[in-house]
């Protein structure tokens, strides 16, 4: 997250790949929690691959949850995802 101290956040059309694991590692790391982890890694994810919607989930055997997101709000679980 971009705060009046720090440089301003770099055009995500010109993030070289280096750049982006470093920012998407600053991400996960500058949380506390894992869902805050997990959604701020999305929203960095969407920024640099230019998608409207990530979604970090974590695999337990047969079992799927999800972890975080780049929006706010429920998945509708009635909806099939990919």
């Amino acid at each position: 997250m971009h705060t009046p101290s720090s440089p301003p956040l770099p055009d995500p059309r010109t993030v070289t790949p280096p750049d982006a694991v470093l920012r998407c590692q600053a991400a996960l790391l500058a949380r506390g929690p894992l869902a805050e982890a997990a959604s701020a890694l999305a929203t960095e994810l969407a920024e640099v691959l230019s998608c409207r919607r990530v979604t970090v989930s974590l695999l337990a055997g047969d079992e799927v949850a999800v972890a975080g997101s780049s929006q706010a709000g429920e998945i509708d679980p009635r909806r099939e995802t990919a």
